[in-house]
């Protein structure tokens, strides 16, 4: 069972507020979703939509599926993808444990960054989350 899973954040200048986009991929059949949430930083705000991603995907599983499941997970946050292969961040350690151990459930999990170019999907997604509090 292969899986393509994309997430974005959007934060609000103005607050703490974030918007959350996330778009799960399966044999070309794509499940959106949107979510809100809070964060000091726009790097905060990417840990925490890459949580809210693999909670939302892990609700879409059965759990006796879950080693069966080969997931790639994409971000346009540098910092995200390469703390999490990395499996450390000096700022944000608390959020790569929780990540790491999300993720340890599956088979096999590959963190990919692609540019913001790529990740349309989630970031529009993001922006309307963020966008439905206003």
């Amino acid at each position: 069972m292969y899986y393509k899973l994309y997430s974005d954040a959007a934060k609000s200048p103005s607050s703490d507020i974030i918007g959350i986009g996330v778009l799960l991929v399966d044999n070309h059949n794509q499940i959106q979703a949107r979510f809100n949430g809070k964060a000091t930083d726009n790097h905060e705000a990417e840990f925490k939509a890459c949580i809210e991603s693999l909670n939302f995907f892990k609700s879409k599983l059965s759990k006796r599926d879950y080693n069966k499941v080969t997931l790639t997970f994409f971000s346009d946050s540098k910092i995200l993808v390469d703390s999490l292969n990395k499996r450390y961040a000096k700022h944000y350690q608390n959020y790569v444990n929780q990540i790491l151990e999300l993720e340890s459930e599956y088979n096999l999990v590959f963190n990919n960054w692609i540019p913001d170019n790529k990740n349309h999907g989630a970031h529009n997604l993001a922006n309307q989350a963020l966008h439905d509090l206003n």
